[in-house]
């Protein structure tokens, strides 16, 4: 015979047949079997839009989830190392968190996804994100303008001047 069952819950049962037995056999009991119905792996990733940033603009940040069993459901926790700095609702398996908060330097950022009734927990490899000043400073050549008469002379000056990349 064969049962099928449908819709099976997370967890561990046991299964055993038995077999109650009629007038020409006796009755009987198989062995016990052991089910077991886990989560399905999921994997998440995170991507942002300018690598590097510049400090006090906008970035945004995209988490996305995807499993064998369906679209993954829930909330993505944002993590610069191990300081948690945000979060966003997953809308068909993927979400996005704007940020303009993040100091200068490098910032290791991870993604973090809790799962859901079917699909299980996943965390992104870390997201290598530099946030840099927005003022840099640029080294321009120019040539000095003679002002003196006598013999010519070659000279040339290296002028360092800020420029806004913004």
């Amino acid at each position: 015979c064969t049962v099928t069952s449908g819709g099976a819950e997370l967890g561990t049962r046991t299964i055993v047949a038995t077999y109650a037995g009629d007038g020409g056999h006796t009755g009987s009991t198989s062995n016990t079997v052991t089910q077991t119905v886990a989560q399905a792996p999921s994997r998440t990733t995170i991507t942002t839009s300018a690598n590097p940033a510049y400090y006090g603009a906008a970035i945004s940040l995209t988490v996305t989830v995807s499993a064998s069993d369906g679209t993954p459901t829930g909330t993505i926790a944002i993590f610069d190392g191990f300081t948690a700095i945000g979060n966003c609702g997953l809308s068909a398996g993927s979400c996005t968190i704007t940020l303009s908060t993040l100091t200068i330097g490098d910032h290791p950022l991870v993604a973090s996804y809790g799962g859901d009734l079917t699909n299980g927990a996943s965390s992104s490899s870390a997201l290598a994100l530099t946030v840099a000043d927005r003022i840099l400073m640029q080294q321009t050549p120019c040539t000095p303008s003679r002002r003196r008469r006598g013999p010519r002379r070659s000279s040339s000056v290296i002028a360092t001047v800020p420029v806004d990349v913004i």
